[in-house]
């Protein structure tokens, strides 16, 4: 990720109006975890770092939507949920994910978004 592409993401953004729908699940046998990633790209401060692992879809999206314990730190302008399979080595990403924008100044909230095409082809964000 480079400054221009986080600038771009959240310029280009393009609302979810109905929110996001969970995903069949691909892997019946397994079970899904949900990590839940901040992205920050500043002049001063450039950061991911994974904020939380959920065992179901719903827990993880009232936590980004909440903005629990102050995720968006005044600076974590996308947010990106990606379920994992567990007990996996290098498989464990399935190319599941959600993504949010902030929206608004220190009242604000995550909003839903399409996934940025300009993170189409990025996955791994909460399991590096």
């Amino acid at each position: 990720m480079n400054k221009e592409q986080y600038k771009s993401a959240i310029a280009n953004a393009v609302v979810k109006t109905d929110g996001h729908k969970q995903m069949d699940n691909q892997y019946p046998n397994d079970d899904r975890l949900y990590t839940i990633t901040t992205i920050c790209y500043g002049d001063y401060f450039t950061s991911t770092r994974c904020v939380g692992v959920c065992s179901s879809f719903d827990r993880a999206v009232e936590i980004v939507e909440t903005n629990e314990g102050h995720i968006w730190e005044n600076s974590y302008d996308l947010v990106v949920v990606e379920a994992i399979v567990d007990n996996a080595v290098y498989g464990n990403i399935i190319g599941e994910d959600y993504w949010w924008v902030w929206e608004g100044d220190d009242d604000g909230k995550y909003v839903a978004i399409i996934t940025p095409k300009e993170f189409d082809n990025t996955v791994g964000w909460g399991v590096g």
